[in-house]
């Protein structure tokens, strides 16, 4: 019975040897392979250069952890809202949602208003906002314009835009800063939102200019004010159809002449018409 005991003994203290023994080496013998450390060899290094990973404990021995995670013995992964090399980088995706820990980038929803790029790095450039930077700025001075909603800190938007973020075209017959001037194009079109041009009809009448802004000088009338006034007196002729406000006209057909004293008189009338200018 006790040599029986003994040999129970023997063969318990065997058995548990192996098993230490099976603990720290792989089953062939060999050190834990590059990459795994540990009892067993079960645990996974993440240094930035596993071969400098200790099997024992998976401290690396020149203290640089992969990215993706921090700690004495880089076990320890990148809290929410950052990645990288050291953890020392921050997720910009879209509703704070999780990046990857490793490169940052956002998997579900994209990038959060002010950033784009493979992993949502790249601070919108001047004169771009929002997700992915896909809006344009319209502020006066688009350095001043907010990455993020495309507020001007300065609250001034450029010509032809308008509203809290400057997004806002100016409505129609309206242009430039504030959209505080009034278009003067033929027929009523609209015009160039920045700087007033009628690109395709040109002035209405009594109005020239680059950007029809110009009221017609006395003596002349018409679009493009292009047609000469005929008044008695140049102050009463009308900028838009040269009619005579108040004055004496002329009608010449065939050689008869009539003078009429009228308020105003229309050149649509199918003969000559001259206004006297005395």
């Amino acid at each position: 019975m006790t040599r029986l005991m003994m040999a129970l003994k023997i063969s318990f203290l065997c058995i548990l040897l192996m098993f230490c023994l099976l603990q720290n080496v792989q089953t062939n013998g060999n050190e834990c392979p590059d990459g795994k450390f540990g009892s067993g060899c079960t645990k996974y290094c993440h240094c930035e250069d596993n071969t400098k990973c200790s099997k024992t404990n998976g401290i690396c021995s020149d203290g640089k952890c992969a990215a993706g995670y921090k700690g004495d013995n880089c076990q320890q992964e990148c809290s929410r809202g950052t990645f990288g090399i050291g953890c020392s980088q921050t997720c910009h995706c879209k509703y704070q949602q999780y990046c990857s820990k490793t490169d940052g980038k956002c998997t579900h929803y994209g990038c959060e208003a002010g950033y784009s790029g493979y992993n949502c790095q790249t601070e919108c450039p001047y004169g771009k906002f929002g997700s992915g930077c896909n809006y344009d700025c319209h502020c006066e001075d688009n350095t001043k314009c907010n990455k993020t909603n495309g507020q001007c800190s300065d609250g001034k938007c450029a010509a032809g835009y308008k509203g809290d973020n400057c997004r806002q075209a100016c409505p129609y017959g309206k242009f430039g800063i504030g959209c505080l001037k009034t278009c003067h194009c033929q027929n009523k079109r609209h015009c160039n939102k920045t700087d007033g041009r009628c690109t395709r009809y040109g002035c209405e009448a009594g109005y020239m200019g680059y950007n029809c802004q110009t009221v017609c000088s006395v003596g002349k009338f018409g679009s493009g004010c292009l047609n000469t006034c005929h008044c008695a007196n140049y102050y009463d002729c009308s900028k838009n159809m040269g009619d005579a406000m108040m004055g004496i006209v002329q009608l010449d057909t065939r050689g008869i002449t009539a003078k009429l004293n009228v308020i105003m008189v229309s050149l649509a009338v199918d003969v000559r018409i001259t206004v006297i200018c005395s």
